[in-house]
């Protein structure tokens, strides 16, 4: 995303059609904390429609608030939140941007010190490759110490479940998308079921270099 001043940004977003905005007005809703975090039934119709929505999400369920940015009208949002994976693909039913707080500070000053603040384009449906990011627990993983063992540390092994490229059923929409419900044969998936197959796969492969180990101490 390009801003009319030149600031230029990436984010992350799994909006599904590729498309390209231009010259979109940027709304705020600073001097009312529920307008800046899109609380429910918070934004004025009449303020937003048409508009792209900045939503500081204060690390809040970002679900619900994509919901009220459609509900009152408005053609784009921007996200700012550290959470990984705050929607999941299926509820970007608007174009939408996540931005980490560190770029959503740099977006907040500009909009706030121009009078008239607008987007000059935002392009969907591009994939950078060659980005290593540090590992990072997502927030759907489970978390220890265990409640009834709190000797024991759970997790004690993690594995990849977030974006997962998997097979999907060919013949239930995955989103819908204006009037259009899409369908396809692979979708980028993310929970423990993602997971969980790649746990089982090392276990099986120490098994069978290992076969008197028993499930504890595999």
């Amino acid at each position: 995303m390009t801003l009319e001043n030149g600031l230029t940004v990436e984010g992350t977003s799994y909006f599904l059609e590729s498309v390209s905005l231009s010259n979109l007005t940027l709304y705020y809703g600073k001097g009312n904390m529920s307008k800046v975090i899109c609380n429910d039934t918070a934004l004025d119709r009449n303020e937003v429609v048409g508009k792209v929505v900045l939503c500081d999400s204060n690390n809040l369920n970002v679900s619900q608030k994509i919901i009220e940015v459609e509900r009152a009208g408005a053609y784009a949002a921007i996200f700012f939140t550290d959470i990984s994976l705050s929607l999941f693909p299926q509820e970007y039913s608007i174009p939408s941007l996540i931005l980490t707080n560190a770029s959503g500070t740099l977006v907040k000053e500009y909009v706030t010190r121009v009078k008239k603040p607008k987007v000059k384009s935002m392009k969907f449906v591009f994939t950078k490759f060659g980005k290593k990011r540090a590992p990072q627990v997502a927030i759907f993983s489970s978390k220890g110490p265990n409640p009834i063992t709190p000797g024991i540390l759970k997790p004690d092994i993690v594995a990849p479940g977030v974006d997962i490229l998997a097979a999907f059923i060919p013949n239930k929409p995955l989103i819908k998308v204006g009037n259009h419900d899409l369908t396809t044969n692979y979708a980028l998936l993310s929970g423990t079921s993602m997971s969980t197959p790649i746990v089982a796969g090392v276990g099986a492969l120490l098994k069978a270099v290992h076969p008197k180990w028993s499930p504890a101490a595999i």
